[in-house]
């Protein structure tokens, strides 16, 4: 059987912090949420979401599920896992039901995966 990765099963996000955007303060909400902005603040997410590959986060993000694309200087705690692709730039604590790093991300934190599993590393075969 074939593991999907965390963005093919979290589908499209509801709610989007856009390029450009900042935000000071906190973020609460359910659904896929999108950061591609910058945010300083913290953040209690009933659902799934995704720093995007040139967003910012500085502080706490607690989340059902994660994908780290952008960079975090803070803490991130995850109720289910966490996916950190190579273009990711963390700096903190990191704790999830299960982590899985690519080659090529930058990981300066503290790494704690509470679930069954292992931290896993993978190499990116797609682009997208």
């Amino acid at each position: 059987m074939r593991k999907r990765r965390m963005r093919d099963r979290v589908g499209p996000p509801a709610t989007i912090l856009g390029p450009g955007a900042e935000l000071n303060g906190s973020l609460q909400g359910e659904g896929h949420f999108l950061i591609a902005g910058r945010v300083i603040g913290d953040a209690d997410i009933e659902g799934a979401l995704t720093l995007a590959a040139g967003g910012h986060w500085r502080g706490a993000i607690r989340a059902d599920d994660v994908i780290l694309a952008g960079e975090l200087d803070g803490e991130l705690l995850a109720r289910g896992r966490v996916e950190i692709t190579a273009s990711a730039h963390i700096r903190g604590r990191v704790v999830a039901g299960g982590i899985s790093i690519s080659a090529g991300a930058v990981v300066e934190a503290e790494l704690q995966s509470t679930g069954e599993g292992e931290i896993v590393s993978f190499d990116e075969r797609r682009g997208d």
